[in-house]
């Protein structure tokens, strides 16, 4: 990782770095249980020229691949994560070091340094860091775990990453999909049916690399899994949807340990997410260096289905840059825009999902590509929304490239040209949960940033509901505020009634939209 006083903060948010290490209490959290899972499942809509009826279904694993070849033996991706992300590893034993196992000591820059030289070694099963020394252990599978005040931690190695995936056609209903020895439902909405989905973005619950503020006062992490749980088991949710800065992550450990909390029901559900800043650069904002995951561990781990798909020789992604190391662009996006681009429907709503950090200028031919689609698409969408991170342009979002600069430019392109308010955006960013522009009629940009972090002192998600055939509605649960703690009882009402039947919980009803 960065040393700690050289993260470096995008311009005009002021994010406090972080501790460089992980709390005890979430060490012993992320031991105390199994993976909520049998396996770790994606669920992601297929590009919208793919055909409505076809999904991408993914499984990430440390076990080798998992052959989806019987799913669609000509669309089937098999490969171990590249560039970033290539090593899973847990959250580490504190102050503890190996002892005799150790076969290999070093001195080296980074805790981050430590963990690349154990991924990149087929021999090691453990590495300790000892951050005063700046020495780094390799052991063997003997480690003996015993206390060493000098050491930051020893970490198990858990395995290497493996991304197995493949574009799956599904009938419209329910889908009963035989992926790694597990039968998973998957569900299709008709098109132009209604949908229903929670968005949120910002989450964090580690204060490892930037300071989260509530993640301890507000219990972040637990909440986090319960709800979106809680709100998966019940058959009235279609999708989530995940706007970036997704745990405030570098090297994919937190991303692991919530998402080894999270249940097969919510994975099984479509997942939308983009990078934000974070995602990029850790510490929030360019320039950067080899550390950083420039959302090359993101890409691979969320499994989406982008513009990438399409046009790379593998079907999924375009690696051919050779990687962040290659590429060297430390002060910019680091990665190829393709990878994180998507446009489709679900039901009745259509979705564009992007990274502002990418220059305008290659992002405008995919934005052209999304109107020429959402405008052949019968029937069209009742609504579309972009799904972007950035509010404005500050912490390396590329000038214009702001979600609802991005939104305003579609609603310039021919297909997409005339949308008036049915063209909406929701984003995060700034650490709020709002309204955030009106169009001539309704609202049409919405803000959920608020999930940890400090800024406006807000924790919890929005829910776009186009179920109602009179009306497209926007609502908003506040779970946590500094003056109110509503999480319990929102919790209680949708274990019993799901989220469609407590709405009379919604702090706000941002959006209500008469067809």
């Amino acid at each position: 990782m960065l040393p700690l006083n050289a993260l470096s903060i995008g311009a005009p948010s002021i994010i406090k770095p972080g501790l460089g290490y992980f709390e005890p209490w979430l060490r012993e959290l992320s031991r105390a249980e199994p993976p909520a899972a049998p396996i770790d499942f994606r669920v992601a809509k297929a590009m919208g020229p793919t055909g409505y009826n076809s999904v991408r279904i993914s499984v990430i694993s440390t076990d080798g691949p998992v052959d989806l070849s019987h799913l669609h033996p000509s669309s089937s991706y098999n490969d171990s994560f590249r560039f970033r992300w290539e090593g899973a590893f847990d959250m580490g034993v504190a102050t503890t070091s190996c002892g005799a196992a150790v076969y290999n000591t070093s001195t080296l820059t980074w805790d981050a340094d430590c963990l690349l030289k154990c991924t990149h070694d087929g021999a090691c099963k453990h590495y300790t860091w000892f951050p005063a020394a700046h020495r780094c252990e390799l052991s063997g599978a003997a480690c003996t775990f015993q206390a060493d005040g000098a050491a930051e931690a020893t970490y198990v190695k858990l395995g290497t990453n493996h991304l197995s995936s493949a574009i799956v056609p599904l009938q419209v209903g329910v889908n009963r999909v035989r992926v790694g020895g597990n039968d998973v439902v998957v569900s299709l909405p008709a098109p132009g049916a209604g949908v229903r989905g929670v968005v949120i973005s910002d989450p964090c619950f580690s204060k490892r690399w930037i300071d989260c503020e509530f993640s301890e006062s507000w219990d972040v992490y637990n909440r986090t899994h319960l709800m979106l749980n809680a709100i998966a088991a019940h058959d009235d949710v279609d999708f989530f949807g995940v706007l970036g800065d997704n745990f405030y992550d570098q090297d994919g450990r937190p991303t692991r340990a919530i998402w080894d909390r999270l249940s097969i029901d919510f994975k099984r559900r479509y997942l939308l997410t983009v990078p934000g800043n974070h995602d990029i650069w850790v510490g929030g904002g360019p320039p950067s260096d080899y550390t950083d995951q420039f959302a090359w561990g993101f890409s691979q781990f969320y499994a989406q289905d982008t513009v990438a798909a399409l046009t790379s020789p593998n079907g999924f992604m375009h690696f051919e840059s050779g990687g962040p190391d290659v590429m060297k662009q430390w002060g910019g996006f680091n990665n190829d825009v393709r990878n994180s681009f998507f446009f489709h429907t679900i039901g009745d709503l259509g979705f564009v999902g992007y990274a502002g950090a990418a220059p305008l200028q290659t992002l405008k031919p995919y934005l052209n590509e999304a109107c020429a689609y959402f405008g052949s698409v019968a029937p069209p969408p009742r609504a579309i929304f972009v799904l972007g991170h950035w509010n404005d342009v500050s912490s390396g979002c590329q000038s214009g490239a702001d979600t609802p600069d991005v939104r305003a430019l579609l609603g310039s392109i021919d297909g997409c040209r005339g949308l008036g308010d049915r063209l909406k955006f929701i984003d995060g960013h700034t650490h709020c949960n709002q309204i955030q522009q009106r169009g001539e009629h309704e609202a049409v940009g919405f803000m959920v940033g608020g999930h940890g972090m400090s800024g406006c002192s807000q924790y919890g998600f929005a829910v776009v509901d186009s179920t109602d055939e009179t009306s497209l509605r926007v609502l908003y649960f506040e779970e946590r505020s500094t003056s109110r703690d509503a999480f319990d009882a929102i919790l209680a009402c949708v274990q019993t009634s799901g989220i469609s039947g407590c709405e009379h919980l919604a702090a706000a009803v941002w959006l209500e939209s008469k067809r």
